[in-house]
């Protein structure tokens, strides 16, 4: 405990409390002491605050008659005024800069006629304290409206407040990503504190997923859609579906790792797209087969003739032909060039394609009589004499056959007998 009389100073780093007892009526006493202290007290006049070369925050606290003192900027040299007598008490720390504080013994004229007479209390001067901030919030989600940190101290402050900066702004982020945070305390009479720490906005989880798809070869693509969900109102992210796999491609399907797969794809008007997270997923586009019919035509051939078959085809798409499909058309019948004449069936088969598949229709077989002309050989008599043996001669059999392969019995008929006069006769 150190004793000031009048206008003795003590200066610079004071190591333990101190007191200075003032007399009433006489030359004020002073008292300087270095750092950025507080000053409360509950004298029985106003203590009155002189403006020095920098700025002081003064406020009322819970007691009567009483002040509240803090530094506002470097500290440099100004003066409080009180009534006496009265005490100032100090409580240590660390100090750096210089203030003064004066006992008015109201003969000066220090700022204020309310210290004619003299008042009495104590005055307590101490040092702000540094008390812990403790940063929260710092692990927040893209919401796309700014975030702001909180903060908290170990003692609650009484008229200053913690502000914050973010990589050296006071405006709070709203875009995913990393921030340097520094919370200070400012504009507060007892305490002093600052933390800094990160903030790491993550991005938003979005996703989108495309819905599977079906058409038949030869066909354009349909309109394609899917499922987009987690964009934040106002950001105007929206999502086309798309695939490689043009009216050509080969009937399939396409699963999600193939490239004619139905892929999103994020469309991002306002570049808002890195504060998501994304999770993109293709679905299986179906190429399916073109039903085609394969029937054969209805034909007539005669007996003995070789089988000829024609087909007619529907369902060609892209302007294609039979020259497209694989494997070798039959058409298949019981009926030969030696089937008689009737009715056959005829089926078809053989072909095979990636991209049709087929429907056989059959067909008939009609097998009518071959045409044979037998034609008698002509031949003459003398009248009177018994007509002679007849011949015939054949055209048209068929398959090397002859007269053998005929049923029935060969019989002439004429007209003509022995007695038949001259003349020519069938």
């Amino acid at each position: 405990m150190a004793l000031f009389a009048p206008g003795v100073h003590a200066a610079n780093a004071i190591p333990t409390d101190f007191t200075i007892t003032v007399v009433d009526g006489v030359t004020p006493a002073d008292a300087s002491v270095a750092g950025l202290p507080y000053v409360t007290g509950n004298t029985a006049k106003d203590a009155d605050l002189k403006q020095g070369p920098n700025n002081w925050n003064k406020s009322a606290v819970t007691m009567a008659n009483s002040v509240v003192a803090s530094m506002v900027g470097t500290p440099n040299s100004t003066t409080i005024h009180f009534a006496i007598p009265a005490t100032i008490t100090y409580t240590t720390g660390t100090l750096d800069g210089t203030v003064i504080y004066r006992v008015n013994d109201s003969t000066t004229g220090f700022e204020s006629t309310s210290y004619a007479t003299p008042g009495s209390g104590v005055i307590t001067v101490k040092l702000r304290q540094t008390i812990t901030v403790t940063l929260g919030n710092l692990a927040p989600t893209y919401t796309a409206s700014p975030i702001a940190a909180t903060a908290t101290t170990s003692v609650a402050l009484g008229t200053g407040t913690v502000v914050l900066t973010y990589n050296g702004s006071s405006t709070a982020p709203t875009n995913a990503g990393s921030y340097t945070v520094v919370g200070t305390i400012t504009n507060d009479g007892r305490y002093v504190g600052s933390a800094t720490g990160t903030m790491v906005i993550a991005p938003k989880a979005l996703s989108v997923t495309a819905s599977a798809a079906s058409r038949a070869y030869g066909s354009a693509n349909p309109a394609f859609t899917g499922t987009l969900t987690g964009v934040v109102a106002g950001d105007g992210i929206t999502a086309t579906y798309g695939s490689i796999a043009g009216s050509t491609s080969t009937a399939g399907s396409y699963g999600t790792a193939a490239p004619e797969a139905i892929t999103p794809t994020l469309v991002d008007p306002s570049l808002k797209l890195a504060n998501y997270a994304v999770t993109s997923t293709n679905a299986t586009l179906t190429i399916t087969k073109v039903p085609l019919t394969v029937t054969t035509n209805n034909v007539t051939r005669a007996y003995g003739s070789a089988n000829v078959f024609t087909v007619a085809y529907s369902g060609f798409v892209l302007g294609q032909d039979s020259t497209v499909l694989g494997g070798t058309l039959t058409q298949t019948t019981t009926a030969t060039s030696a089937s008689g004449p009737g009715i056959y069936i005829v089926t078809p088969g053989g072909y095979t394609s990636s991209n049709y598949s087929f429907t056989y229709g059959n067909g008939t077989l009609t097998v009518t009589q071959a045409p044979l002309t037998i034609q008698t050989v002509p031949v003459s008599k003398v009248y009177g004499d018994v007509n002679p043996a007849f011949t015939v001669t054949y055209t048209s059999f068929v398959l090397g056959q002859n007269q053998s392969a005929l049923g029935g019995t060969l019989a002439f008929g004429t007209s003509a007998v022995a007695g038949s006069n001259v003349g020519t006769y069938a």
